[in-house]
C-alpha cells in the first residue's frame, strides 16, 4: 500500500482553505476547524475540476481532537481514477518511540502562486507521541529549514491562519510508512514554523459513529499498530521463519559438509492436489463451479479458514513450510492474494496440547513455538496486534498430534481465537479420522482432502529427488551418471510393479522409495514392512557407513539392534501416553532404565540419547529440552515392534478405535507371527460386535490390516472379509476414499451397479478408483456405460491412478461419451492413448504441466468442448481454429501466456477464463460472431475489462450472458452493459451489494448469479437494479439472515452456503437448502 496517493490529496473550503485526504471516492477526512460549524463545504482535488458540494456527515472539535467527515454527493473523481485507490491503513501508535519520516501533505499558504493558485507542499520529519501529552496534541516536527512566518503562530491553520506560512495546511493527512497516522490541525505558540500540532486518528477511528460512516461509505480500511522497534522485529521475524521453515528432509540424500538431509523447499517441494473432504454442492445450471481437484495453489484460492485432512506422510506439515516461507518472503503466488501481507505463525500441536496444560495465547505463540526471537525488543504487544489487524496467517498443524481427550480443548482454545480475532486467516492440519466431519465447520473453515499422488506427481517426485541428489554429488559425473540409471529404473519400475505403485502414494513413501533405490541400486525389498525395515537399517547404519563416519571414534558404538531396541522404547512410551514428543529428563529415564538389560553398552544414558540424537537420523530436538522422532511413521513402526514384542495385544485391542492408534495397529499386524497377529485381528472383531458405537472403525481397521498379513489363518481371513461387508456401499465420498485404505480386500465386496442409485454408484467407484490395483479395472469397467454422468466423470478422473494402457484399454475405451462426457488427459501416454484409439472424443481437459504438441494432439474435427487446466505454459490457441464445431473453450488457472487474437472470427459460443492473468488481446473477443457467453473471472489481473475493452467485445453481437468479478464492471463499465441492453445473464463475483445504491438499472437482466455476495443488508437493490429479474442464484453465502423476503413474488432464488455456525442460513420465508441447489419461489405476501 503506498500512500499519500497524489489523486486523494484535497483542497477543502470552509469557513476558510483547508486540506484533506480521500477516504474513498465521495469521502474527506479534514479538520473540523475548517468548516466550522457549517453543514456544507466545498471539495476541489486540483487537476479534476473545480469545487464540489459536500455534506458535513460527523464533527468533534475539543482539546484532543480536530476531525470532520465530508461527503459528496457525486464522485470527486472519474472512476478509472478511484478504480487505483490502494486500501488504507490506519496507524496506531503503540509507545512513545519517535517515528522518522513522517510526512503531511497539504495545500499551504507559502505554496501560493504570485496569483494566488493552490499548490502542494509535502513536509517531512519527525513524529513525536511524547510531545503534547496533556492536551493530547502530539507533534510533527519538520526536517526542513522553517519558512519564513507571520506573527500569528499558535493558530489554526486554516487560509486565515494568523500569518504563517502553513495556513491552508490544517486537515493535511499525516503518514508514517503508508498508514495514515492523523492529521493536521495548527502550529504551536513559541516553536516557530519548523513544528505542527496534530490530531492522532486513534482518538477518532474507532469512534461508533465514525465506524458506521465508513461502513455505509465502503471505506475499506485496516489498523496497524506502529511501533518502531516492532518493525524492526517483523523484519527479523520475518528472515528467521524463512530461513527456518525453508528447508525439508529428503531422505537418503546428504549434502557433503553441508548437513544431513536438509534442503531447500524449492527443491523438494511438490505442490500437490487437494479435493473437496464432502462432495461438493452441484449446480446444473452452473458449469464453471471449481474442478473436484486441484493443485493446492489453486484449492487455496480465496479461502480465509481451512481444514487440511491428509494421511501420515502426505505432505501436510511441508505444506505449511511452504505457506511459511512464502508468506514470510512475501512471495507467495498470486492465487493465494488472502494471505498477502500476513506474517505466518506456524504452532505444531505435538508441542503444545499436552495433557493438563493451557494452550497459548497470542502473546505466547513465539515462546510457544520455541522461536527465539520471542522477548526480542518490539515483540511485546506485536502477534496480538497483527491478529486484531488480520494480518496473520495462523498455521496450526496435527489436531492428530494432541491427544484425543484433548481435542475438544483444542477446539474450543482455536474457536475462541477466532472469536477474538475475526479477520486471521487460518489453515490447520489433521489425519483424516482424528475428528469428523464438520468439526471446524462451524468457525467457517472449508475441509479439503490432500489426495493421493497421481502417476505424473510420482515421476515428478523422482525426478526431483534424483535431481536433489544429483547437486549433492560434488561433481563425481559416475555419480550422477548413476543416479540417472536408478531414476529411469525406478521410474520404469513403479509404473509397472503394482505393489510399488500402491506404495508410491504420498511424499514419505516416494522419499523413502528413492532413498532405497539408490542405496540398494535398483534393487527394492518388496512390501510395506519390508520397505521400512530397509529404511531403519539405511539410516541407522549405512548412512555412517556411506559418509565414512566411524561411531566408535566418538567413544561408543552401538548397533543396529541396539539402537532400535532403545528406540523402541523411546516410541511405545510416546504412544502409550499419547504424546508426539517427550522432554529430555524423560528420554533420559527410558533409556536409564533399558540399560542394565543392555549391558554391552558402555555410556550412561546421557550419551546413549546424544549418540542417538546425533546418529541415528530418526530423532530430533524440535525445541530445547525436547525430543521426538522425525516423521510419526517411524515412531509408529517401531513403537508398534515393541507392543508385539511385550505382547501387549490387549493393550493395543483396546486403543484400536483411536485414531492415533490405527497405523500402529496395521503395522503390528505386520510385525506379529501368525498366531499373534489372528488374536490381534480376532479381538478386534470381537470388540466391533460388544461396542456398536465403535463397531464401523474396528471394522475398517481389520479389513485394512490384511495388507499388512503376509501370513494368517484362513477362518480369521474370511472373518475378517465378512465384518467388512457391513462397510459397502460406501455412504458418499469421504466413506469411500476411507474405505479404500483398507486395500485390494475391498474390491472383492464392492458391488456392481446394478440395483444401486447414482450417489452410491458414485461412492463406490471413487472407492474402487483410489485402490490403486490392476484388480479394481473388471469392477469400474462394469460402470463404464452407467447413465449417471458423475460415475463415469469420477471413471475418467481415475484414468491418473492406473498403468495407462490397461485402463485405457478396460475402462476409458468403454465409457460412454455420448453426452456431456468430459475426458481428463494428465499425461502425454494418455493423449497418445486418446489420438490413436478414440478418435470420436468430442469433449477434453488437458491437466496440468502439459506441452503444446500434447495439447493439441486429438483429432479437432469431432471437438465440442476444449479445456486446459493448471498449465503454466504460454499455450497457442491458432490450432482451435481448425475445430469446425467447437462451441466452448474454457481455460482454468493457466497462469502462462495467454494471446486469445486467434479466437477472432471462429464459431465458438462460449469462452471462459478462470484464474488466467495472462490473458491478452480480449478486444478481439468481440470479433466472434458466434459468442454468447463470456467468462473472465477470479483472477489475479486486475482492471480486465477496462471501458475501451468492454465496449468492443460487447460488439459480439451473438453475446447475451457475461461473468466477471464485480470490481470490473462497477461503476465505469455499468453504463455500457445498460447502452449495450443485450445482457441477459449476468453473473457477478465477489459483489458488494452496497456498489448497487445509485446505479442505473438493467432491465435485460433476467438471470443473475452473484459469488461471494458481501452486505447482503443491501439485497433490496436487486430488485430496482434488475427489474427483469425471473432467477437468482446466490453461492458461498455467510451471514445470519437471508432476507428474501424483500425480494418481489414469483422470484425463483437458489441458494447455496453456510452461517459461521455450520447451519444453513435463515431465510424470511425460507429457502430450502440442499447440495442440488434447488429453487424457491418467492410467495406472495
Amino acid at each position: 500500500m503506498t500512500h499519500p496517493q497524489r489523486e486523494r490529496i484535497a483542497a477543502v473550503l470552509g469557513r476558510g482553505q483547508g486540506s484533506g485526504y480521500l477516504l474513498s471516492p465521495w469521502m474527506v477526512l479534514t479538520a473540523a476547524h475548517v468548516v466550522g460549524e457549517e453543514t456544507t463545504a466545498r471539495v476541489a482535488i486540483p487537476g479534476f475540476g473545480g469545487p464540489k458540494s459536500c455534506r458535513v456527515v460527523w464533527r468533534r472539535l475539543d482539546e484532543r481532537c480536530d476531525a470532520a467527515l465530508l461527503v459528496a454527493e457525486t464522485d470527486l473523481l472519474p472512476a478509472e481514477v478511484f478504480r487505483n485507490f490502494e486500501r488504507l491503513s490506519w496507524g496506531f501508535l503503540a509507545d512513545l518511540g519517535a517515528l522518522r519520516g513522517a510526512t503531511a501533505v497539504g495545500f499551504p499558504q507559502v505554496q501560493r502562486s504570485a496569483d494566488q493558485r493552490l499548490d502542494s507542499e509535502q513536509i517531512v520529519g519527525t513524529l513525536k507521541p511524547a510531545s503534547g501529552l496533556l492536551s493530547g496534541r502530539p507533534v510533527l516536527d519538520s526536517d526542513h529549514r522553517a519558512p519564513d512566518g507571520g506573527p500569528g503562530w499558535g493558530h489554526p491553520l486554516t487560509e486565515s491562519g494568523g500569518g504563517s506560512p502553513w495556513a491552508g495546511m490544517s486537515g493535511a493527512p499525516v503518514f508514517v510508512n503508508n498508514s495514515l497516522v492523523g492529521l493536521v490541525r495548527s502550529v504551536p505558540a513559541r516553536w516557530g514554523e519548523a513544528r505542527l500540532e496534530l490530531t492522532l486518528g486513534q482518538e477518532f477511528v474507532r469512534d461508533e459513529a465514525v465506524c458506521e460512516l465508513f461502513d455505509q461509505g465502503n471505506v475499506g480500511y485496516l489498523r496497524t499498530t506502529l511501533d518502531p522497534p516492532a518493525d524492526t522485529f517483523e523484519e527479523r521475524l520475518r528472515a528467521y521463519l524463512a530461513r527456518e521453515w525453508d528447508k525439508v528432509k529428503i531422505y537418503g540424500v546428504t549434502r557433503s559438509g553441508r548437513g544431513d538431509g536438509d534442503w531447500r523447499l524449492d527443491i523438494a517441494y511438490l505442490s500437490l492436489e487437494l479435493g473437496n473432504h464432502e462432495r461438493p454442492r452441484r449446480d446444473a445450471g452452473d458449469d464453471e463451479a471449481a474442478p473436484a481437484s486441484r493443485r493446492v495453489e489453486d484449492a487455496l484460492a480465496q479461502q480465509q479458514r481451512i481444514l487440511l485432512r491428509g494421511n501420515a506422510g502426505s505432505g501436510k506439515t511441508t505444506l505449511l513450510q511452504w505457506l511459511t516461507t512464502l508468506s514470510a518472503r512475501d512471495e507467495l503466488p498470486d492465487q493465494l492474494a488472502q494471505f498477502k501481507g500476513c506474517t505466518p505463525i506456524l504452532l505444531r500441536l505435538r508441542a503444545l496440547a499436552r495433557s493438563g496444560q493451557a494452550l497459548p495465547g497470542p502473546e505466547e505463540f513465539l515462546k510457544a513455538s520455541g522461536n527465539p526471537l520471542a522477548g526480542f525488543p518490539g515483540s511485546e504487544g506485536w502477534v496480538s496486534a497483527r491478529m486484531a489487524e488480520g494480518r496473520v496467517l495462523l498455521l496450526v498443524d496435527g489436531i492428530d498430534e494432541a491427544p484425543a481427550s484433548e481435542r475438544r480443548r483444542v477446539r474450543e482454545w482455536l474457536s475462541g481465537l477466532l472469536a477474538a480475532y475475526p479477520d486471521v486467516r487460518c489453515v490447520v492440519t489433521t489425519r483424516p479420522s482424528a475428528v469428523g466431519e464438520g468439526w471446524l465447520g462451524g468457525l467457517g473453515f472449508a475441509e479439503l482432502d490432500l489426495l493421493p499422488m497421481s502417476r505424473s506427481d510420482v515421476t515428478a517426485f523422482i525426478d526431483r529427488w534424483h535431481a536433489a541428489a544429483a547437486a549433492g554429488a560434488d561433481g563425481d559425473e559416475e555419480q550422477r551418471e548413476r543416479l540417472a540409471r536408478w531414476r529411469a529404473m525406478l521410474t520404469d519400475a513403479v509404473r509397472r510393479k503394482q505393489d510399488l505403485g500402491r506404495l508410491a502414494t504420498n511424499p514419505l513413501m516416494c522419499s523413502l522409495i528413492c532413498a532405497l533405490n539408490a542405496d540398494r541400486q535398483g534393487h527394492l525389498p518388496h512390501g510395506r514392512m519390508a520397505l521400512y525395515d530397509a529404511a531403519l537399517e539405511m539410516l541407522l547404519v549405512r548412512r555412517d557407513e556411506e559418509r565414512g563416519v566411524d561411531p566408535a571414534s566418538e567413544g561408543l558404538a552401538l548397533s543396529e539392534a541396539q539402537q532400535q531396541a532403545l528406540l523402541q522404547k523411546l516410541a511405545y512410551w510416546l504412544i502409550r501416553n499419547g504424546q508426539s514428543e517427550l522432554s529430555e529428563s524423560q528420554a533420559l529415564a527410558r533409556i536409564e532404565h533399558a540399560l542394565p538389560q543392555m549391558p554391552q553398552i558402555q555410556g550412561d544414558a546421557e550419551r546413549v540419547l546424544r549418540h542417538l540424537m546425533v546418529r541415528s537420523g530418526l530423532l530430533r530436538e524440535p525445541t530445547p529440552g525436547t525430543v521426538d522422532f522425525v516423521h510419526r511413521t517411524f515412531q509408529d513402526y517401531l513403537g508398534a515392534q515393541a507392543a508385539i514384542e511385550e505382547g501387549d495385544i490387549p493393550l493395543l485391542v483396546e486403543h484400536a478405535h483411536e485414531d492415533q492408534w490405527e497405523d500402529v495397529i496395521r503395522l503390528a499386524v505386520g510385525h506379529a507371527r501368525r498366531r499373534e497377529r489372528a488374536e490381534l485381528l480376532t479381538r478386534i472383531l470381537a470388540r466391533a460386535e460388544a461396542e456398536p458405537p465403535h463397531a464401523h472403525r474396528l471394522r475398517l481397521l481389520a479389513a485394512a490390516c490384511l495388507d499388512m498379513a503376509v501370513e494368517l489363518d484362513p477362518t480369521v481371513r474370511d472373518a475378517v472379509t465378512a465384518a467388512a461387508t457391513a462397510l459397502v456401499p460406501p455412504a458418499d465420498v469421504a466413506a469411500a476414499r476411507e474405505l479404500a485404505s483398507a486395500g485390494p480386500v475391498v474390491l472383492e465386496l464392492l458391488p456392481d451397479p446394478e440395483d444401486l442409485d447414482d450417489e452410491t454408484a458414485h461412492a463406490v467407484v471413487v472407492c474402487a478408483g483410489n485402490i490403486f490395483n490392476e484388480r479394481a479395472l473388471p469392477l469400474l469397467a462394469a460402470y463404464a456405460d452407467h447413465p449417471y454422468l458423475d460415475v463415469r466423470a469420477q471413471l475418467a478422473y481415475s484414468w491418473r491412478n492406473f498403468d495407462t494402457a490397461m485402463y485405457g484399454r478396460e475402462v476409458i475405451a468403454r465409457l460412454d461419451r455420448s453426452d456431456d462426457l468430459r475426458l481428463m488427459v494428465t499425461s502425454r501416454a494418455e493423449a497418445e492413448f486418446v489420438a490413436a484409439h478414440l478418435t470420436d472424443v468430442r469433449r477434453v481437459e488437458f491437466s496440468g504441466d502439459l506441452p503444446q504438441d500434447v495439447v493439441e494432439m486429438l483429432p479437432l474435427g469431432p471437438l465440442v468442448e476444449w479445456r486446459l487446466h493448471e498449465n503454466p505454459r504460454a499455450i497457442d490457441l491458432s490450432f482451435l481454429r481448425d475445430a469446425p464445431a467447437l462451441e466452448q473453450l474454457m481455460v482454468i488457472n493457466c497462469s502462462g501466456p495467454l494471446d486469445l487474437a486467434p479466437l477472432a472470427g471462429t464459431r465458438i459460443k462460449r469462452v471462459i477464463l478462470l484464474g488466467c492473468p495472462g490473458a491478452t488481446s480480449q478486444r478481439t473477443l468481440g470479433q466472434m460472431p458466434r459468442l454468447g457467453h463470456l467468462s473472465v473471472a477470479d483472477t489475479s489481473a486486475t482492471d480486465q475489462f477496462p471501458p475501451d475493452v468492454l465496449a468492443e467485445i460487447l460488439e459480439a453481437p451473438a453475446l447475451t450472458s457475461l461473468r466477471a468479478m464485480a470490481d470490473d464492471l462497477l461503476p465505469a463499465c455499468w453504463p455500457l452493459l445498460r447502452e449495450h441492453g443485450r445482457i441477459s445473464a449476468l453473473d457477478l463475483d465477489s459483489l458488494d451489494l452496497g456498489a448497487l445504491l445509485g446505479v442505473d438499472p438493467l432491465p435485460a437482466v433476467t438471470a443473475l448469479r452473484i459469488r461471494n455476495p458481501e452486505r447482503l443488508r443491501f439485497l433490496p437493490e436487486i430488485t430496482r437494479v434488475f427489474p427483469g429479474l425471473t432467477s437468482l442464484w446466490l453461492y458461498d453465502v455467510e451471514g445470519s439472515e437471508l432476507p428474501t423476503g424483500v425480494l418481489p413474488p414469483g422470484l425463483l432464488v437458489a441458494v447455496d452456503g453456510t452461517q459461521p455456525d455450520g447451519t444453513e442460513p435463515a431465510t424470511t420465508p425460507p429457502v430450502r437448502w440442499a447440495t442440488q441447489l434447488p429453487w424457491y419461489r418467492v410467495q406472495e405476501g
